[in-house]
């Protein structure tokens, strides 16, 4: 039995592999009796050589019915710009 309180909690980024929308939502879930509010998580983008975050946001809502096969990971910070290229660019 477990006695936390997990209210003061603003932000668990979640980073690094592939966010799964159905896991952080269970994890969320999972913690909600402990006062984790289901708004912190915030799926994300970065550059492991460089030790940093480049993109977040909040994972959205679950849409009823939906089920989802990406997560967004939100819009570069100021400052960033993204590219998407293949092996020709």
């Amino acid at each position: 039995d477990r006695d936390w309180d997990l209210s003061p909690m603003r932000l668990v980024m979640n980073a690094g592999e592939v966010v799964v929308a159905s896991a952080a939502r269970r994890f969320l879930h999972a913690l909600a009796p402990f006062g984790l509010p289901q708004d912190v998580m915030h799926p994300g983008w970065g550059m492991s050589e460089t030790c940093s975050v480049v993109t977040d946001t909040v994972l959205a809502p679950e849409a009823p019915g939906h089920d989802e096969a990406f997560v967004s990971c939100g819009l570069p910070y100021p400052g960033f710009a993204m590219r998407v290229v293949d092996d020709q660019d």
